[in-house]
């Protein structure tokens, strides 16, 4: 019996550590999506000049929940959407971090699936972060083309 009761007071101590861990996880991600955010906006408003708002898939991961509910505010962002036709969309890939750096992979293109040939373009850029000096918040370093890929017709 004895052990049992050890057993029980070793699994609440690790529940009871494991919350400030979540908690802090949780900060350091909004911490990150405060960063991301803005970046993002000013990469790809640059890109579209036709007007039309961007849509923000649904997002895999936690920071591109947090990104994603900063777009939210934004007046050429719309979203999330699961499946958007015909307007530029765009997506957290995969987040690698290290220390104090982030390497954020995103994704965006366009898709005019029903237009009767195949049609779309996609591209894909990672955006590299540091955390300041106080560990209070993130700076964006750089970002650096990775593919990109275009299934319409010859253009230009």
């Amino acid at each position: 019996m004895p052990r049992l009761l050890v057993a029980a007071l070793a699994a609440a101590g690790f529940l009871a550590a494991a919350r400030p861990l979540a908690a802090q996880a949780a900060a350091d991600t909004m911490e990150l999506a405060r960063a991301v955010a803005p970046v993002l906006v000013g990469s790809l408003l640059d890109r579209v000049s036709s007007g039309k708002p961007i849509v923000w898939l649904t997002s895999r991961s936690a920071l591109g929940t947090a990104v994603g509910g900063i777009l939210g505010g934004h007046p050429r962002f719309r979203g999330p959407l699961p499946d958007p036709v015909h307007t530029m969309w765009m997506e957290i890939q995969r987040v690698t971090a290290s220390g104090d750096t982030a390497r954020v992979v995103v994704e965006f293109g366009q898709v005019y699936a029903d237009s009767g040939e195949l049609t779309f373009w996609v591209e894909q850029r990672a955006y590299f972060f540091v955390r300041e000096a106080k560990k209070t918040s993130w700076r964006f370093v750089r970002s650096r083309f990775i593919e990109h890929a275009d299934g319409g017709g010859v253009r230009g």
